[in-house]
């Protein structure tokens, strides 16, 4: 079965996403929540690596802006070689986590991102895609505000 989302596309990369939230949810139910966010990313590795499961943890990823590299992010794992996983153990996630991490993915080659929060009753599984379509749909309806005509 394929899910297809609301524009008629299929679910970007379905597979590797639900066998992540399954280890998420598993993690979370048998160490509950409230833990420093270090426990979950170890509890994580350690699955990750008895599944066999690529990873990179804490990588550094380079921001770039006008095909110039202009500084560096390091988000709590790389899975699967394409999707940023960051996890938090926060009463409420502030506005701007959702922020950064969509700017993460558009100044970076990866389009999926996932921030896990284990810090309230209910596990939070938040998930954020960097759309080219919308974006190059944007920028070509925007005018240059650094173009000047004399």
């Amino acid at each position: 079965m394929v899910i297809i989302t609301k524009s008629g596309q299929p679910l970007l990369y379905e597979k590797e996403s639900y066998v992540l939230r399954g280890i998420w949810m598993d993690i979370y139910n048998s160490l509950g929540p409230g833990h420093k966010e270090i426990v979950y990313g170890n509890a994580f590795e350690h699955t990750l690596r008895n599944n066999k499961i690529p990873f990179i943890r804490e990588p550094i990823i380079s921001l770039i802006y006008d095909g110039k590299k202009v500084g560096t992010y390091r988000p709590d794992f790389i899975t699967f070689n394409e999707i940023i996983v960051e996890f938090k153990s926060l009463n409420i996630i502030p506005q701007v986590f959702y922020k950064k991490i969509y700017q993460y993915l558009k100044s970076s080659q990866y389009k999926l991102a996932f921030i896990v929060n284990f810090g309230t009753t209910e596990l939070q599984i938040i998930r954020r895609i960097y759309d080219i379509k919308r974006q190059k749909k944007s920028v070509a309806s925007a005018c240059n505000p650094y173009k000047f005509v004399l």
